[in-house]
């Protein structure tokens, strides 16, 4: 598991948190539990690359695929036999309901990533390149898979999936929720090489993700936004479009 992470993610929720002792216990267990499945999927990884020697092209396709299968055979039993009250598509919203969620998944990725742009030019912070050093990013048709549909498929399986379903049978108020596993959410995405101010990027996104999952009772809203937040923050066009609007006196590649 990725100690500093949940180290960082159970001592802030002691320390900073509102509300009772209960609640925070409750967060600081289920927000372990899920470092704990995605560790345990990248054991097993381990393990099947040893033995198989995937290529290290495709490798983390097959990774994602394998998590993926995992963690949804994890997700059906503590849903049939624990209740954790999770599907798909969850209740049916009204129209103002399903408008602002539509426009979420549109305009938040672009507004959260362009601010965290401006944020970093302004300091002098490191911005997100590509491997080549470049701040344009073109898909192969294995990052699509794993950034586009298998990645966020996977990710909201355990936080939004698991990590709601399991704090809401605990009885965990919707706001504490909406925060702290949002919090718990970003941090398991450090060390990054962008620093920990990556924290702060994920944080907003995050946070909006557990609202959908909470409004509307389902995976769906949630999986198109993170669908769409990958797919806008990496995607050259629009990679190089936020550029222009939120970054444009950026002097590097």
């Amino acid at each position: 598991m990725k100690t500093p992470s949940g180290l960082i993610t159970v001592v802030s929720i002691f320390c900073f948190g509102l509300d009772s002792f209960t609640y925070k216990f409750s967060i600081a267990i289920v927000s372990s539990l899920l470092y704990l499945i995605q560790n345990l999927n990248l054991r097993l990884w381990v393990i099947l690359t040893t033995h198989y020697g995937y290529k290290f092209e495709t490798d983390f396709l097959y990774k994602i695929i394998i998590a993926t299968v995992l963690t949804t055979i994890i997700y059906v039993f503590l849903n049939k036999f624990y209740n954790i009250n999770s599907s798909l598509f969850g209740r049916r919203l009204d129209y103002k309901s399903f408008g602002l969620m539509a426009i979420l998944v549109v305009l938040a990725p672009v507004i959260i990533f362009g601010l965290s742009l401006l944020i970093r030019d302004q300091f002098s912070l490191p911005i997100p390149l590509n491997s080549q050093g470049t701040r344009t990013i073109l898909f192969s048709p294995v990052d699509l898979l794993v950034l586009v549909i298998f990645g966020p498929i996977y990710e909201e399986l355990v936080w939004r999936g698991l990590g709601v379903g399991l704090l809401n049978r605990l009885d965990v108020p919707r706001k504490m929720t909406i925060i702290w596993l949002g919090f718990a959410f970003a941090v398991f995405h450090l060390p990054d090489p962008l620093g920990t101010f990556k924290i702060f990027e994920i944080w907003p996104g995050a946070m909006i993700l557990t609202w959908m999952r909470l409004k509307s009772g389902g995976l769906f809203w949630p999986l198109l936004f993170h669908m769409s937040a990958n797919l806008l923050s990496e995607y050259q066009p629009y990679r190089s479009l936020i550029f222009s609007i939120f970054a444009p006196n950026y002097s590097g590649p």
